[in-house]
């Protein structure tokens, strides 16, 4: 049945847990607020309906991250799945609109290209935008680009930049000059930044237009109180995406919350920010709204280790709901800890650490095993660390070894760290000038800092990530899905 948006927006598959598409939401609120329609269609959610028990297993976890980049893989995907890849295309064509925007992450490049590429020999004359992380640098980019069957890349914070692409295509005026933009019409060139979104309550909060919120239940309900952070983490490329941190005001996010209590009758919120109290006051404000409601609502967040955290803030952040914290500690080194150039102290997490937990909330800790300069005497200070604060910390769910993002300090300036980047490093494969520092050694520090935090009676919440570089996971994918090809069952 024709429905006749003006734009539908498409997540890919994979997705590694049910999570709302959040960014795709922000996105059609604020068409709908300015007079466009839109509509949100998740394939990922779709798909993982209809792929075989074994293969979304695999396939949907996050050890095949990088494996959805792999052709051989991809191929038997599409081979397997086809009558199920053309089902969803069908979908997004049904509903009839001449723009059709997605949402890409690294994984999910090949994936996009091939739906693009049946929604183009269906219907040529359907402009396609595509934006999110995959699209951010000119190197990760070269893949969607190379076909030329990508209209509009929109490069960074999308809101406004979306919108005035749909003005333009409307009046039939010249995308170029837009800002945050690169057009196949211009053999993608002749890029111009646009600067963030300060005030972040000019932006309706998602209420996911095309999609049933209960299809993600009884997952938590996502949101995004702030933008970016103020941290300068050399592993970390948040700063280099959203450029600045901003937050949004207690009463913008106070009124989403309402929303979604009232109208929705849901109380489970995990809150997406890279940081949850960059504004303690505004945090304490929140808090200070949810508390006076009386709302029995429950959320979780990423809370950096401040100074300025104290044990009434905690108290209250419990009051207001809070049961769950994670603390991005990654090390227990203050050497390490300096290198990564954490806007903290190890006194001030170990601080930050023990007030959360005696205010009674949940405490998760993560790990990140042989950042470059770490060595054999600080890799046991993080031991040290945990032994000192088990009483404290109720789980970890991530310890992973240390990984080389581009655009990254670690990755922009190897030489200050000496490490050596192969061309095909994958964020994984890269080494020390020594080689005393490997992926090898990296995944060994992981087992025994697991082992390690089981013996001290720590909730290991999630499987360490010891299959980067292993073939064994690619084996049991490939396997599985040439299981009914063969058989002639398709």
């Amino acid at each position: 049945m024709s429905m006749n948006k003006d734009i539908v927006l498409v997540s890919p598959p994979p997705g590694w847990q049910r999570t709302l598409p959040i960014g795709l939401g922000f996105l059609a609120s604020y068409l709908s607020k300015s007079g466009f329609s839109a509509v949100i269609y998740d394939m990922a959610l779709d798909m993982i309906g209809k792929v075989k028990d074994e293969d979304r297993d695999c396939l949907w976890g996050l050890k095949a991250k990088n494996l959805w980049l792999d052709p051989e893989v991809f191929k038997l995907f599409v081979t397997k799945y086809e009558k199920e890849i053309q089902s969803c295309v069908d979908h997004i064509l049904s509903f009839s609109s001449s723009i059709i925007g997605f949402s890409v992450i690294h994984s999910k490049q090949l994936v996009t290209l091939e739906i693009i590429r049946r929604i183009k020999k269906i219907d040529p004359s359907i402009t396609i935008i595509v934006g999110g992380p995959a699209c951010f640098y000119d190197e990760d980019r070269y893949i969607l680009e190379a076909p030329k069957i990508i209209d509009i890349f929109v490069l960074g914070e999308g809101e406004k930049t979306l919108y005035e692409c749909l003005v333009n295509i409307k009046q039939n005026k010249p995308l170029d000059e837009i800002k945050g933009v690169r057009t196949l019409e211009s053999n993608y060139k002749g890029y111009i930044s646009r600067d963030p979104i300060e005030d972040l309550d000019t932006i309706p909060f998602p209420e996911y237009p095309g999609l049933k919120i209960e299809d993600y239940q009884p997952d938590p309900v996502p949101l995004f109180c702030s933008r970016g952070c103020f941290g300068k983490c050399s592993f970390c490329e948040i700063k280099n995406i959203w450029k600045s941190y901003r937050t949004r005001s207690a009463e913008s996010i106070f009124e989403e919350i309402k929303f979604y209590v009232e109208k929705k009758e849901i109380f489970h919120f995990s809150l997406f920010d890279s940081i949850v109290n960059g504004d303690p006051k505004n945090l304490e404000r929140l808090c200070d709204f949810v508390i006076k409601s009386m709302y029995k609502i429950r959320w979780e967040g990423n809370v950096l280790a401040l100074p300025s955290m104290n044990r009434d803030i905690y108290s209250k952040m419990q009051k207001a709901g809070c049961e769950l914290v994670y603390f991005g500690v990654e090390t227990g080194s203050e050497y390490v800890c300096k290198k990564m150039k954490k806007p903290f102290t190890i006194f001030e997490a170990e601080r930050n650490i023990r007030l959360a937990h005696e205010a009674g909330i949940e405490v998760s800790v993560n790990f990140i095993t042989g950042f470059p300069g770490e060595d054999e005497e600080h890799f046991q200070q993080t031991i040290d660390f945990t032994k000192r604060n088990s009483q404290y910390i109720d789980r970890v769910d991530f310890i992973t070894e240390c990984q080389v993002a581009r655009g990254t300090h670690l990755f922009l300036h190897p030489a200050d760290y000496g490490i050596v980047i192969p061309e095909d490093w994958q964020g994984y494969k890269w080494y020390t000038n020594d080689e005393k520092n490997t992926i090898s050694v990296r995944q060994a520090r992981t087992l025994i800092l697991g082992k390690y935090l089981d013996s001290l009676g720590v909730k290991i919440n999630v499987n360490f990530n010891l299959d980067d570089g292993s073939q064994k996971v690619k084996g049991k994918i490939v396997v599985n899905l040439k299981k009914d090809i063969n058989k002639g069952t398709l």
